[in-house]
């Protein structure tokens, strides 16, 4: 909507207040309809490519990440 777009469920993203933040400094979600995903770019206008992690000879490292523990324990 800052850009003169409808204020609308379909016209706004979800944000973290450190990425609302951002937002206020320059930097810009779009939404891809093609692609159905929301696209982030820099100040200068540079896309931030997010992905799998490669080495300098552009082979995938292992994914490091482990699942959160629940929050709550399960009740049976």
């Amino acid at each position: 909507w800052i850009d003169g777009g409808a204020t609308s469920l379909e016209n706004t993203a979800l944000l973290c207040e450190r990425h609302h933040t951002q937002v206020h400094h320059g930097y810009a979600l779009r939404w891809d309809p093609d692609e159905k995903h929301w696209r982030t770019f820099r100040p200068g206008g540079r896309e931030i490519i997010t992905g799998v992690l490669t080495d300098t000879g552009g082979h995938p490292l292992p994914d490091l990440h482990t699942a959160d523990p629940p929050l709550f324990p399960q009740r049976v």
